[in-house]
């Protein structure tokens, strides 16, 4: 009896001493700003701008043809979330 109770210790003895990972280290202002929907929007505005038609002749942006108001609508819409998380 007393080799089953003292196995049944050591069994105990070896679950406390089990290795833990090590907690996470707290985010920098930089890396929760990644994390947040501000930088989510301002991203998404960022790149939608960069894919909007341009006219090489006179540099304005092309927003007759129906791929040009497309992406247009899509870039405003990208702008309106973004004001809308600033508000907040």
């Amino acid at each position: 009896m007393q080799t089953s109770s003292s196995s049944d210790t050591e069994e105990e003895s070896l679950y406390e001493l089990r290795i833990s990972t090590a907690p996470a280290k707290p985010l920098t202002k930089q890396e929760e700003f990644r994390r947040s929907s501000e930088f989510f929007f301002l991203e998404k505005a960022v790149i939608s701008s960069g894919r909007l038609l341009q006219h090489y002749f006179d540099n304005k942006f092309d927003f007759d043809s129906n791929a040009g108001k497309k992406k247009g609508k899509r870039f405003l819409r990208f702008l309106e979330l973004l004001s809308e998380v600033f508000l907040l």
